[in-house]
């Protein structure tokens, strides 16, 4: 069936609802649910790993007593921390759902709105997957000077975004175009918080009169050129980009005719098939 784009541009689209749970907590694949849990946990822990080195390195690097506060003024720290929080928060939910007493068919048999906590997941899941790119892109273009500091660099400005890419295939939680809108509010918060931090006289955390240079309120002209450009272009893009994978990933489902609902079955499940005119069986994956 695909994903009709002309649905996307409903105003129910901007909201979090959907009545397929099992979406939310499962592989797009027919792959083990261990092996899904095990793929989270691992993710989890890289990422709480690699988030809690950074600030230790970051404290230790202080060069005065609180100076390692400002490691929370950073995009790069924010975004990274959200894409904890949110790995976090999908093993959790994984591990609950897949856990021994729950019995498998009992997600496709529950009707109704998705449980409110798999909204703010489904939130982060989509955010994080736009600032992740951003923050790479960024980094790379305008604040790399040629030099690598420390291996946190290369994890949080590399490694998170080949994390979301990679994941972006591995879900079956579903993609909104006009969620894009989130990313972009989010984006637009830590914008209005540089300029307040600028005219608070806020520094860098090693006493930089800015945040990054391309952040310089001092010098607006550039720095509304770099925000608005990222507002209003390449925040979009990006999410274009997340609907577009998404696409092709159910796509790739309807041509491998794999079933998410099933992925422990021998045979395909009466959600994902129905019988056309010969008795052959096309695929009708919900989206």
């Amino acid at each position: 069936m695909g994903v009709s784009f002309r649905e996307e541009f409903r105003c129910r689209k901007f909201l979090f609802e959907h009545t397929q749970l099992y979406l939310f907590v499962r592989s797009q694949w027919r792959i083990p649910h261990w092996l899904y849990v095990s793929w989270r946990l691992f993710w989890a822990g890289w990422n709480f790993a690699w988030i809690v080195y950074s600030i230790n390195l970051t404290v230790d690097a202080a060069p005065y007593p609180g100076a390692g506060a400002k490691w929370l003024i950073y995009l790069t720290n924010l975004s990274y921390l959200l894409l904890t929080v949110q790995s976090i928060l999908h093993a959790v939910t994984v591990v609950s759902y897949m856990c021994p007493q729950k019995n498998k068919g009992s997600l496709e048999s529950i009707q109704g709105s998705i449980p409110w906590y798999l909204k703010p997941l489904w939130l982060l899941t989509s955010v994080v997957f736009n600032t992740a790119i951003i923050v790479t892109v960024l980094y790379w273009s305008l604040v790399f000077t040629g030099e690598l500091d420390n291996i946190v660099t290369v994890m949080v400005h590399g490694v998170n975004t080949l994390y979301v890419l990679t994941d972006i295939f591995v879900i079956a939680t579903p993609v909104r175009l006009l969620h894009f809108i989130y990313t972009i509010i989010f984006g637009g918060i830590y914008i209005i918080f540089t300029v307040i931090y600028h005219l608070a006289k806020g520094t860098g955390l090693s006493s930089e009169p800015y945040i990054y240079t391309a952040l310089d309120w001092s010098k607006p002209g550039p720095a509304v050129g770099v925000s608005l450009g990222s507002l209003l272009v390449a925040l979009p893009f990006i999410h274009l980009l997340q609907f577009g994978l998404y696409t092709l990933r159910i796509y790739i489902l309807e041509k491998c005719r794999c079933c998410t609902s099933c992925a422990e079955d021998d045979v395909r499940c009466r959600c994902c098939t129905r019988k056309v005119d010969s008795g052959n069986e096309e695929m009708v994956e919900a989206v």
